[in-house]
This record gives structure tokens, sequence and C-alpha cells, in this order.
């Protein structure tokens, strides 16, 4: 998402992010990638230490690992950044990034509320006619400050508890 050099942000907000070609459903695939993409990171690295816990500490066997625990180490990763992004498309939290009288940073992701320069001063759900499609202050607060919490929190956790156990 970093290399489309902001092709995939909506035309219309080009007045404040350079490049903008696309419309909402191509912010939404570069925002599918960034949010998923954050969210595998962490996870993996997390599954990671583990794998390294059952190896090191508790000794499992190869077999063992790759019916038992492998599967899992697969799907709490895949699981949690599919339901993130999942959660925020449907809350309307994948927009264009960049704040009111700051410039766009030419991507889309998990916006905690679209608020443009254009709508400055504007109601709730305010759109423009004819000059606008996207509206004001689309997105739900408390669904993404909960997912980004969980995501950054949790793999942290599960890595200094696993490497805490290992020694």
């Amino acid at each position: 998402t970093f290399l489309n050099f902001g092709m995939f942000v909506p035309k219309e907000v080009d007045y404040y992010s350079w490049n903008a070609r696309g419309n909402m459903a191509t912010c939404h695939i570069a925002g599918f990638f960034a949010t998923v993409g954050s969210g595998l990171g962490p996870f993996y690295n997390a599954s990671l230490c583990v794998l390294l816990l059952a190896i090191v500490k508790y000794e499992k066997t190869d077999e063992y690992i790759r019916k038992k625990i492998e599967p899992f180490l697969h799907a709490v990763p895949l699981l949690v950044a599919f339901g993130a992004y999942i959660s925020a498309l449907v809350m309307g939290n994948i927009n264009p990034l960049g704040r009111a009288g700051k410039t766009g940073t030419g991507m889309c992701s998990m916006v905690t509320v679209y608020s443009p320069p254009h709508c400055s001063g504007m109601e709730d759900g305010y759109v423009t006619e004819g000059l606008f499609d996207i509206p004001c202050r689309r997105g739900n607060v408390k669904a993404v400050i909960f997912t980004a919490s969980f995501v950054r929190l949790i793999p942290p956790i599960v890595m200094i508890t696993c490497l805490t156990m290992i020694y």
C-alpha cells in the first residue's frame, strides 16, 4: 500500500492527498492490505514465540507440533487480522488517512474518524452533493480504539510470557 503513491485514495480528496485517483472500492482494497498486514506481523511473531516455547521448554516432537499446535499458530493470526479488517470495513473505518489541516498521507487504512479539510464545521454524515461522496465524520471511534488496542497489546504479552517461561 505504500508503493502505489496514493493512487488508491479516492480522487475526491486530491486537493489534500497527492496523486489520488481511486474511489472507495480501491481505498478498501488498500485498507485491506494495510490492516491485515499490520495485524498479521505481530500475531505471527507471537506464534513463533509459542512455537519456540513448545520446542525448547516442553520438548514437543515435530509430529505433535505439526498436528496439534501448528494449525492454531496459523489460524489465530489469520482470524485476528481478517476479523480486524472486516469489523473496520463494516463500521466504516477504512478511510483515507490524513487530518483536517494536514497533508494527506496517500494511504487508506483503519481511521478513527474520516475528517478531511472540507468537513471542517460540517455535521456528522454530511455530504456535499456533486463534489464529495464520502460522508463527513464517517467511522466508529470506539471500534478502532478497541481493535488497535487488542492488536497492539496481545502479541507483546504473549511474547514476553513465552520468552520468560523459556528462561
